[in-house]
């Protein structure tokens, strides 16, 4: 079967995206959903490789722009997302060809790296990826009805993504997405997310969702910004105005935190793989990932 590899270019091939996407996703793959996901990305618009058979798409590949920020040092990275081969052509090679020839492309001089699943990983390792250091685990942990005073600040929730955010604050060598207010908009606009702020001029922000486990309410932190000293008064407090008893937390490598948090139950992982460029060695640096960066929808 002949291969010809094109640009992706919206004007020319977005409905035939689209179709191809949604023999793999359903319903999910609609050209609003892929419009939030690789155009309106605040961190710059997807490129993406299409592998053709005459005029037929038979293949296509995508890469999302990404940032790491630590305050001081910014990093731009690239993350290879949405892949599809049509069933009449697998088994020609299309997966790899399009990952290597779109990370030669667009992936010079940017750190790269992907979350796999236990299908894909073995295909990313055998191309030369490497697992990042540690796993990110995730626990649920039982609500303490004692935390931290929170003194005369108010905690205020919100479904809507506040206009006045705090910029989350780390120790200067550990990266993190590079959490701008048009971040958080952009990624959080979509789902059933809420939000918790500190104080009327917020020091720390809380992204949840809420879910149910058997008889019990269930807050999952998504992601955090501002001080991480008032995180864990405004996670318990946001849990008691919402009547979750269980919290949903990352901890480890991607959390930030190394020990799991007390009356707490381990409930899955995620694998972050890496993959090095000239003069960048992913496995140098300290990255920390949220739940949200790591979330399928991306």
């Amino acid at each position: 079967m002949k291969i010809d590899i094109r640009p992706f270019s919206a004007d020319q091939h977005l409905g035939k995206v689209i179709e191809l996407l949604s023999t793999s996703l359903g319903d999910v793959a609609n050209q609003q959903t892929f419009s939030w996901k690789h155009l309106e990305n605040p961190f710059g618009a997807s490129p993406g490789l299409l592998a053709f058979t005459g005029d037929r798409l038979v293949g296509l590949r995508f890469f999302m722009h990404w940032r790491f920020t630590n305050g001081e040092q910014t990093i731009h990275a690239l993350r290879p997302v949405d892949t599809v081969t049509h069933p009449d052509a697998r088994g020609n090679g299309i997966f790899k060809r399009l990952t290597l020839e779109g990370l030669d492309r667009f992936g010079q001089n940017k750190l790269v790296f992907n979350t796999p699943n236990s299908k894909s990983l073995p295909g990313y390792l055998k191309m030369g990826w490497q697992r990042y250091p540690g796993s990110l685990d995730y626990y649920y942990s039982w609500r303490t009805l004692l935390g931290e005073s929170l003194g005369s600040r108010q905690v205020f929730l919100t479904p809507k993504c506040p206009q006045t955010l705090p910029r989350r604050t780390r120790g200067p060598a550990v990266f993190t997405t590079d959490r701008t207010p048009e971040f958080f908009r952009w990624r959080y606009s979509r789902g059933s997310y809420r939000f918790a702020t500190l104080g009327q001029e917020p020091t720390a922000l809380l992204v949840y969702d809420l879910e149910r486990k058997g008889p019990f309410s269930v807050l999952r932190v998504v992601d955090a910004g501002g001080s991480p000293e008032d995180h864990g008064a405004l996670v318990r407090a946001t849990a008691r105005r919402e009547g979750a008893v269980i919290v949903r937390t990352v901890q480890g490598q991607g959390g930030g935190n190394r020990s799991p948090p007390a009356l707490s139950l381990r409930r899955g992982s995620s694998l972050v793989v890496t993959r090095g460029n000239e003069g960048l060695d992913p496995l140098s640096l300290k990255l920390s990932f949220s739940f949200g960066d790591l979330q399928s929808i991306l």
